[in-house]
């Protein structure tokens, strides 16, 4: 079961279209990557997509996570593989074997002692991330941003992100959850905030919010 985190006191949002194209970035940024009994596709997928980030190599930190000991050799050897062939020279790439992967934010506590970065991005195995993404949103927070979360498009399957959409709709506010989320690495601010244009990317400067579970439904 997944609680839906609503912020009370929601704030006007603004674009990341806003960021300056082709800007650089001063951040140390870390990646992760939870990935647990994915097929070799999804490792063979997400490994393109690392490869095409385009984000200064020695400012970017990418960790995948796949479980230890024996349940987890399938996954590591996928890894592996994927690792090897599209890893390019200067990026520091590394495959966490971690004891703990499910649920997923136990496999992120283990992780989170060998993340370098200033900044934290925490990207599921099926995100497929656009080349310039991780410049935007890192660019966002040195803006004053502390949460930038992008807005997914989800590929036809059975299964279909709803309930958060619901919340989006009824109560005007997306819950802090996502598949594609960026945050300063000292702060779990979220920025309490309405998504931006269709599929773009949309963030929100913080204030002092608080916090509630719903217990009727996506607005409480």
């Amino acid at each position: 079961m997944t609680d839906l985190l609503v912020p009370t006191r929601p704030l006007e949002p603004y674009a990341v279209e806003g960021v300056e194209p082709g800007g650089r970035p001063t951040r140390r940024l870390t990646v992760l990557t939870p990935l647990y009994r994915e097929s070799a596709a999804t490792f063979e997928r997400s490994a393109r997509a690392v490869a095409a980030l385009e984000y200064p190599d020695e400012l970017l930190q990418v960790l995948w996570l796949v479980e230890a000991g024996a349940a987890g050799d399938q996954d590591a050897a996928r890894a592996g593989a994927a690792m090897a062939a599209y890893r390019r020279a200067g990026l520091d790439w590394r495959l966490l074997r971690l004891p703990d992967m499910s649920p997923k934010g136990a496999a992120l506590n283990h992780a989170f002692p060998y993340a370098e970065g200033e900044v934290i991005a925490i990207l599921d195995a099926d995100v497929v991330p656009a080349p310039g993404q991780a410049a935007e949103a890192v660019l966002a927070l040195e803006r004053g941003n502390a949460l930038v979360q992008a807005e997914e498009i989800s590929e036809p399957g059975p299964v279909s992100p709803r309930v958060p959409r619901r919340a989006r709709t009824r109560c005007g506010t997306p819950p802090c959850a996502g598949s594609s989320g960026w945050r300063a690495s000292m702060s779990w601010r979220a920025a309490p905030s309405t998504p931006g244009p269709p599929h773009g990317t949309w963030c929100g400067r913080c204030a002092p919010t608080t916090w509630r579970s719903p217990t009727t439904g996506p607005c409480g």
